[in-house]
């Protein structure tokens, strides 16, 4: 059977598979920032499912892991950091990788296992702080989960492929983000972003040039 994706990003998120998923997108432009590559290989490359709470999220993984292995080459699985614990049954103070290991431990076949701190509305609270022109209202409804449409709004804002400058910003603010971005990357080809397949020397993005070392420009400027 032919792999339709090189990647299926599974999310805990309450929305339409076949709708608007803004999360994911956002994922995809940090992605695009990255590594540079076209934004429309990458959509047709990565692909987003949001399975509607996190119970749902880890029964899919446990009954529908090699399924989905048919149709991919890799699985990502990004679970919402505060309530995991009490979903797999392991205490509050669990660590990050005791948690990701637990849940390893129960599935049928390999998948990467991604934890967001805390929740999505740390990621709606780290773009409006990011965000100095975001409207208070707009950002209060998001965080008060009043609004999904509030909340959807808010994270089309951190998309668009001109905001990189702000993503740099939520990503700095976000750790855990960065981490599922840089897991996206190393699993498309071992980009040096990902920590866990980081090649030596290589620390920066493939596509884009260092700048020149100010020895460097001293050197090209008496040539000149």
């Amino acid at each position: 059977m032919p792999l339709h994706y090189q990647i299926i990003v599974l999310y805990e998120d309450q929305r339409d598979p076949a709708g608007d998923f803004p999360f994911h997108e956002l994922i995809l432009s940090c992605v695009y920032d990255s590594i540079d590559r076209n934004r429309q290989i990458l959509t047709e490359k990565i692909k987003g499912n949001p399975k509607k709470g996190n119970s749902k999220l880890l029964r899919s993984l446990r009954e529908d892991l090699s399924c989905l292995r048919d149709s991919c080459q890799h699985v990502i699985a990004v679970f919402d950091d505060d309530k995991v614990r009490e979903l797999i049954g392991l205490g509050k103070k669990a660590k990050e990788q005791e948690v990701i290991e637990e849940i390893k431990a129960s599935l049928p076949d390999c998948a990467s296992i991604f934890l967001l701190k805390k929740n999505m509305e740390t990621v709606i609270g780290d773009i409006g702080e990011c965000d100095g022109a975001i409207d208070q209202n707009l950002l209060d409804s998001a965080l008060n989960k009043r609004s999904l449409n509030a909340r959807d709004r808010v994270i089309k804002r951190a998309v668009p492929i001109n905001r990189h400058e702000l993503r740099e910003c939520i990503l700095e603010k976000n750790p855990s983000l960065k981490s599922i971005v840089d897991g996206v990357c190393g699993l498309l080809g071992g980009d040096p972003f990902d920590p866990v397949n980081r090649r030596p020397g290589s620390g920066r993005s493939r596509g884009r040039r260092s700048p020149p070392s100010p020895a460097r420009r001293a050197r090209s400027r008496s040539a000149g």
